[in-house]
């Protein structure tokens, strides 16, 4: 179409005061008042489809432009009268330049046109105004001379516009080698989107088409000024030397030549096209479109390139008419979108490739929300395992929705991650409770990088710390009662600091620390079947979102530390403020005394030589907090009650008090949600003297052991001298090592 036929499409000429769209009206008003911008008004038109102006505007050009931009442009600007859309802008000459970025295409036969955003109209219609507009437009025209409109910054332009549609396809078709015979068959979806699915699922009813996957050479990037209608339009597009698109077609024809389903096929063309910068740069970009030959099939075709005859297609024609070009092949573009990868999950949450290998442990609420949130962004289990089912109540809190009611939680969780990415199947559903040994089973579990444990079961944490063996760290994510915190435990990389080791540091923080107050308050449970044991806690589903999130990115974070780490989330669920507090974790010294081992956390082992080196030459002393596993024979010592202030210490003794200590012990007790107990005595000898027991120290620890008799656990008595530490079980002794 040429500016003189595109004047006439767009109406006749009216006075611009007569204009009834309020953005022409006020446009043409300024630059008549305004005439020191550099912008004449030439004329107005109006249309049924739209009303326009006929501007003149004047552009600051250097001596040697890159691109053959006038000083003085006239232009086509249409206006929307829905005001819904950017004016549509047509530079009024024949020779304007075409190749250039940031010009549209239109409908066939228009010219192209001006494209002076990337911003959508509605983002910025509130603040449109002329003086806005012509600013846009003469710094298009003016860039665009310079050859500077793009910047280095900018991805580069896309090969075309407008398709007529998008064409869905696995990104696996695309990143391996594709045998030409291979059946697929396309589905419209809904509103121009269209799906290929092989034959390997439901396609009744369903036209098969022929694939024909070209990759096309580099191409430089820059707006192709039409559309193509046919084969031969798209092949002048990209025809280059030693390529010739006709040929590459005729190379996949030939292969089908004797298929009677592929002869009926609709002929699809897939082409890649790997977009530059410049000319002999690496290309930045892969686009992908398909082109459909609705009106053909692969004998049609055939017989369109004079390669055979229509009822002999197994015959080649020996001599074929050369002037046979494909443009009586008319195409149908759609662009192509891949479906998502890991890697391109991972991409679009800002993330690399994970090559990590885990085990989930727990499929309950928030082990779904985890585990789907970790999928979305490329991290996919190797095993998920769970024991429980589906049940009506789940649904509440769950990412499964109601029709997995009935199902084994772990084999719909499993389906629904494997649902995000178009990846082969290679997460395992394991239906097994973690809490009953197996070699084998338990085997399997550890042949990963990390056992990642979100069962909410102190139990099955502490045996696969414990019982279960291997080099796989061991990490543990779950919610305090009230589902208002959420806590991760992660082992550091050489396993040094055991998940049992850090379970217990945690729940003396717990205990001990102000910013920790409440965490482990009881929840009101509300009960969902006539069975003693069907009760659930309280929990908010938009606070188990919240640390579903948090939690997949924590354990993504601490797979990359590779350190020991405790931390807790506190969530107010009023503001919605979340708190971090971070628990130090440190080693644990162990000792084995009279059939027991006893770890006792460094931490503690600090203090009480702190508190020691204070009170010298004097002794001093006070009670042991930590936990025991009787099923185990282990003993765990983390924290201390400081000496109450009746307590009495001299160069050789140590006399305990009891004011408050009683309370104290209940307090730390009960903030540790009965996690924690009272372990025994320990106190310290004075420089010079060694840390084997005395007659006072054996009649002490007969003393307090006589009270911890009636509750099965061990007593324990630590004695802390100048060079090491010692531990006393039923007065059978064993050295903790150095003083810390």
């Amino acid at each position: 179409m040429t500016p003189e036929e595109l004047l006439v499409f767009y109406g006749n000429v009216v006075d611009a005061a007569d204009l009834k769209v309020t953005r022409a009206r006020e446009f043409a008003a300024f630059v008549t008042v305004r005439p020191e911008l550099g912008v004449t008004l030439v004329e107005s038109r109006c249309c049924e489809r739209a009303e326009s102006l006929v501007v003149e505007m004047r552009v600051p050009v250097g001596q040697q432009p890159k691109n053959r931009i006038l000083r003085r442009e006239r232009l086509l600007i249409a206006f929307d009268p829905a005001n819904v859309s950017w004016p549509t802008v047509y530079p009024l000459r024949d020779d304007f330049p075409a190749v250039v970025p940031h010009l549209n295409i239109p409908e066939h036969g228009f010219p192209p046109t001006i494209c002076v955003s990337e911003l959508a109209y509605r983002e910025v219609r509130r603040e449109w105004s002329p003086p806005f507009y012509i600013g846009l437009l003469r710094g298009w025209l003016e860039r665009t001379a310079k050859g500077d409109l793009h910047g280095a910054d900018q991805p580069v332009e896309p090969f075309l516009l407008h398709p007529f549609g998008t064409l869905i396809v696995s990104h696996r078709l695309l990143s391996a080698a594709v045998v030409p015979d291979e059946h697929y068959f396309v589905r419209h979806v809904v509103d121009g989107m269209y799906r290929m699915v092989r034959d390997d699922e439901d396609v009744s009813g369903l036209r098969r088409v022929a694939l024909l996957l070209v990759t096309t050479p580099v191409l430089v990037h820059g707006r192709i000024p039409s559309v193509p209608e046919n084969l031969a339009d798209l092949a002048r597009m990209i025809d280059v030397e030693q390529f010739s698109l006709v040929a590459r077609v005729k190379e996949h024809l030939i292969a089908w030549r004797h298929d009677r389903e592929m002869l009926q096929a609709l002929p699809l063309l897939l082409l890649q096209v790997p977009i530059a910068r410049a000319a002999g740069a690496t290309a930045e970009r892969y686009e992908l479109y398909a082109f459909l030959a609705l009106d053909s099939s692969v004998r049609t075709m055939g017989v369109a390139f004079d390669m055979w005859d229509q009822d002999m297609p197994s015959a080649a024609i020996l001599f074929p008419d050369p002037t046979r070009d494909g443009s009586g092949v008319k195409l149908f573009i759609l662009n192509v979108q891949k479906t998502l990868s890991n890697a391109d999950a991972a991409a679009y949450n800002g993330e690399a490739v994970s090559q990590v290998r885990f085990v989930a442990i727990g499929a309950g609420a928030l082990g779904s929300q985890v585990l789907g949130n970790l999928a979305r962004s490329g991290w996919t289990p190797k095993a998920v395992v769970d024991e429980d089912h589906a049940l009506p109540h789940n649904p509440a809190r769950h990412l499964l929705f109601r029709d997995a009611v009935g199902t084994r939680k772990v084999e719909s969780v499993v389906a629904m991650i494997e649902s995000v990415v178009d990846e082969p199947s290679s997460t395992k559903a394991i239906f097994r409770d973690v809490l009953v040994a197996c070699d084998a089973a338990d085997a399997e579990l550890v042949d990963v990088d990390v056992v990642f444990d979100m069962s909410a079961s102190v139990a099955a944490a502490r045996r696969l710390a414990v019982d279960v063996g291997g080099s796989a760290r061991r990490m543990s994510l779950y919610l305090n009662p009230t589902g208002t915190d959420s806590v991760l435990l992660a082992e550091d990389a050489a396993r040094s600091i055991r998940l049992d080791q850090l379970e217990l540091q945690y729940y003396w923080a717990v205990a001990s620390r102000d910013d920790l107050a409440g965490h482990l308050t009881a929840a009101k449970a509300l009960r969902y079947g006539g069975g003693c044991r069907d009760i659930s806690s309280r929990i908010k589903q938009t606070s188990l979102a919240v640390h579903g999130g948090i939690g997949a990115e924590a354990f993504r974070r601490a797979v990359d530390s590779g350190a020991a780490r405790a931390t807790v989330w506190r969530l107010n669920e009023a503001t919605g403020e979340v708190a971090r507090v971070v628990v130090d974790a440190t080693p644990m010294r162990a000792v084995a005394v009279s059939g027991w081992t006893v770890l006792v956390s460094e931490a503690l082992l600090t203090e009480i030589a702190l508190r020691r080196s204070l009170v010298l030459p004097s002794e001093t002393g006070g009670v042991l907090m930590g936990s025991v596993d009787m099923e185990r024979r282990i003993a765990y010592l983390v924290g201390s009650v400081p000496p109450p202030p009746d307590s009495k210490g001299w160069a050789a003794g140590y006399v305990r008090g009891s004011y408050g200590l009683q309370r104290t012990i209940a307090t730390l007790c009960e903030n540790a949600g009965g996690h924690l107990k009272y372990m025994g005595e320990w106190h310290s000898h004075p420089n010079g003297a060694t840390t084997e027991t005395s007659d006072d120290d054996k009649n002490a620890y007969r003393w307090f052991a006589d009270a911890l008799a009636d509750e099965g656990r061990p007593p324990i008595m630590l004695i802390i001298g100048e060079n090491d530490v010692r531990c006393v079980i039923d007065l059978a002794e064993g050295l903790l090592g150095p003083t810390a």
